[in-house]
């Protein structure tokens, strides 16, 4: 049972980025789901499809920053690549205990959700809109 739903206080309200968003929502139930199970064969997919998942999502925020001249574009940049690197590092540690290694992915997930998509997202896209109001 997914632990994480989408509920419409999490939105941005932009359609692109909210549906990015739920991508990620859907890797980290799955993540929690398996790992619930005992099944934790699953960390090294839902790696590789976070990898992929960060590529497109940030490529999709950088332009609209770039775009409309986001004042805080160094800062938000940054903490996608800080992201980028947490799971890299995830990645390409030596696993001796996969249940520990999915845990600290999940709670990393979770901050990321709760804490980047929601609230450092939410400012950006509020900037966008009222670019594209203003303009």
């Amino acid at each position: 049972m997914a632990i994480f739903n989408w509920h419409a206080v999490y939105s941005v309200h932009h359609p692109l980025i909210d549906s990015q968003h739920k991508e990620i929502i859907d890797l980290f139930n799955r993540l929690y789901d398996s790992f619930n199970a005992g099944e934790v064969d699953v960390y090294d997919s839902v790696l590789d499809d976070l990898m992929t998942h960060a590529a497109v999502h940030f490529a999709t925020e950088d332009r609209y920053m770039s775009d409309i001249g986001y004042a805080d574009r160094d800062g938000h940049v940054g903490k996608h690549e800080l992201f980028r690197g947490k799971v890299r590092e995830l990645k390409e540690m030596e696993i001796t205990d996969r249940n520990e290694a999915c845990r600290e992915l999940i709670c990393y997930l979770g901050y990321w959700l709760l804490n980047h998509e929601t609230e450092e997202d939410r400012k950006m896209v509020q900037e966008l809109a009222a670019y594209h109001k203003a303009a």
